[in-house]
């Protein structure tokens, strides 16, 4: 369990479990660099897989419930002023739970909960205002999930739950303090998964977690405009129930969580999107099972005086045109464009942001690459391109196939 902390750039994290008969009540602070145990004599009791956030308007860590000695649910809540913890809001509130979840919501300044397994009604949202947990009656509900994540959207000013339940669930939901309602985006379907804000951007990273057929293997950003993106950036190993939350020097701290083998990890990774990388967009769409996958290749070095090297995949059969839209990355948006009544197809820049459109070199019937030197200049930094690949077959030349699209950011020599 983590969250920021009121100490500026720090991370605080409490608890945990080496194994299913050790659990930890330790403190410890991490700015990125360095670990610190705090020496705090008073500490909640030992735990694992509680909720946690940040009140950053009282500047205090809010701790709630989670799993105590012999595997029993706990009810209790907590406060972290940065120096000790303090045990507040008695017996009374959400009841014993775990494997809930907890954001804060920076409008209103409360602590939401959902979700969870344990004692009573598992599909109301409670808020917590520092002194008493209130019972939210909202019209909609996400409904009873445990294993979920939840975090604060800055863009839309709302509260992101994504995922839960045994086998992982992709619906996502957003709370305005009053109501849930559906976002229409999926995200990956995934249960123990953790979430954060991003600093600066208002959107969220999601981090860790296991899908139906595995661990999940790459970062996603939800962007309340966007929907969900998947990063084309490497990514930690995949893992269960990991700790995340904003800090370090300029981004987002991801410390440890659980591997197949039930092994705790203990690695330690900074996200920070002001470094060069890819973001993917949505899915290609085409007619008749036929797509079309647009990525940037490995090696591909996104800084002043790299080369730009993107690579299209066509599955479903072969093209024999390929052409790449180009457009200023500060207007990308998502236009839906139905292909063959498919609902999920979608233009990922206007037309009239449009910079170019420049022909792919056909690598077999299947594949095409594109190579883009890079200018020297080091004005480049922090630029934003999307991209978008549009194949046609000399077959069906009316029915042509788009691929997803990617929101490329640049980076300096």
């Amino acid at each position: 369990m983590a969250a920021c902390s009121p100490i500026p750039g720090t991370v605080v994290m409490f608890g945990g479990a080496v194994d299913a008969s050790t659990l930890l009540d330790d403190t410890w602070l991490c700015n990125g660099a360095t670990w610190k145990l705090s020496t705090d004599h008073v500490a909640p009791p030992p735990r694992h897989s509680g909720a946690m956030a940040y009140d950053a308007e009282r500047r205090v860590v809010v701790l709630h419930g989670g799993l105590g000695a012999g595997a029993t649910p706990l009810d209790d809540t907590w406060e972290w002023d940065g120096t000790s913890w303090t045990e507040r809001g008695g017996r009374h509130g959400p009841g014993r739970r775990a494997f809930h979840a907890m954001a804060y919501d920076e409008a209103r300044s409360v602590v939401v909960l959902h979700g969870g397994r344990g004692d009573g009604p598992l599909d109301v949202t409670w808020e917590w205002d520092g002194g008493t947990w209130y019972a939210i009656a909202t019209e909609h509900t996400p409904g009873i999930r445990s294993d979920l994540c939840m975090a604060w959207v800055g863009k839309s000013e709302s509260i992101l739950l994504h995922g839960g339940t045994e086998g992982g669930r992709s619906d996502s939901w957003l709370y305005d303090g009053t109501d849930w309602s559906r976002h229409e985006s999926a995200g990956p379907p995934v249960l123990g998964a953790a979430m954060a804000a991003e600093p600066r951007t208002g959107r969220v990273l999601l981090v860790g977690g296991r899908t139906p057929t595995g661990g999940l293997e790459a970062a996603w950003i939800f962007d309340p405009e966007l929907g969900w993106l998947r990063s084309c950036a490497p990514a930690p190993a995949p893992r269960m129930r990991p700790v995340l939350a904003a800090g370090g020097e300029s981004g987002i701290l991801l410390f440890g969580g659980g591997d197949d083998r039930a092994t705790c990890r203990a690695d330690l990774w900074e996200w920070t999107r002001t470094e060069p990388g890819a973001l993917a967009l949505g899915r290609g769409c085409g007619v008749a099972g036929r797509l079309a996958e647009l990525q940037t290749l490995p090696d591909t070095a996104l800084r002043a005086g790299g080369v730009l090297d993107l690579q299209v995949t066509s599955e479903g059969g072969d093209v024999d045109s390929v052409q790449i839209l180009l457009g200023d990355g500060r207007f990308v948006r998502r236009i839906a464009l139905p292909i063959a009544g498919d609902q999920a197809c979608h233009m990922w820049c206007p037309i009239e942001r449009l910079w170019a459109v420049v022909p792919a070199t056909l690598r077999g019937g299947d594949e095409a690459r594109l190579e883009l030197a890079l200018p020297a200049d080091s004005s480049i930094h922090g630029l934003e391109l999307v991209a978008q690949a549009v194949c046609v077959a000399s077959t069906a030349p009316a029915e042509p196939v788009l691929s997803n699209g990617l929101l490329v950011r640049f980076g300096a020599r």
